[in-house]
């Protein structure tokens, strides 16, 4: 059996104030939105520079811009209606591209570095290598020293409370203080 619509479903409404204010606030943030999303659609699609101020019913102020606000209310303030750059943009973003690039490609100098100091190390110790014979790099920050001493700390607990559970196991138990007599 085919039950009837629930809702009805999108309709469209007499456009003038709504009188409630609980209904006058949902609107609000509903087509707050919307009308965000379409100026991000418009920025998106044509390369527009975009700038929404909207003052809510509470007068709270919500903003939307591409490049951003400030550039873009700037940009009219003062006449300027030379395009934002998009090229110093681009430049910018491939500056920090190249230098993360760079960054990347020392560490894994560096890793190379250490992975071959860790096999120069087996062969002159017939095969074992201790991690923690090794001085502390000279180029690791506080941070990172503080880090690497806390987890020698948590390590040394560790072993230390594996150690006692072997003692535990091994010792002899001496039962004679449980033994009841009668």
């Amino acid at each position: 059996m085919l039950e009837g619509k629930k809702t009805r479903g999108r309709q469209r409404i007499e456009i003038k104030e709504l009188a409630e204010e609980s209904k006058k606030q949902v609107t609000f943030s509903k087509r707050r939105a919307g009308l965000f999303k379409k100026a991000g659609e418009l920025c998106v699609l044509c390369g527009a520079e975009v700038a929404i101020i909207v003052f809510s019913p509470h007068n709270n102020v919500f903003c939307f811009g591409h490049p951003d606000v400030e550039t873009v209310l700037d940009r009219y303030l003062t006449g300027n209606h030379s395009s934002f750059s998009h090229t110093t943009a681009a430049e910018l973003m491939n500056r920090h591209y190249a230098e993360a690039q760079e960054e990347l490609e020392r560490e894994k100098k560096r890793l190379t570095e250490i992975e071959e100091e860790v096999k120069r190390k087996k062969i002159e110790n017939n095969g074992e290598y201790f991690w923690w014979e090794e001085a502390v790099h000279e180029n690791m920050e506080l941070e990172e020293i503080e880090h690497y001493m806390s987890a020698l700390q948590e390590m040394r607990w560790k072993v230390g409370s594996r150690l006692e559970q072997f003692r535990m196991m091994r010792s002899p138990i001496d039962v004679s203080h449980y033994l009841l007599v009668y």
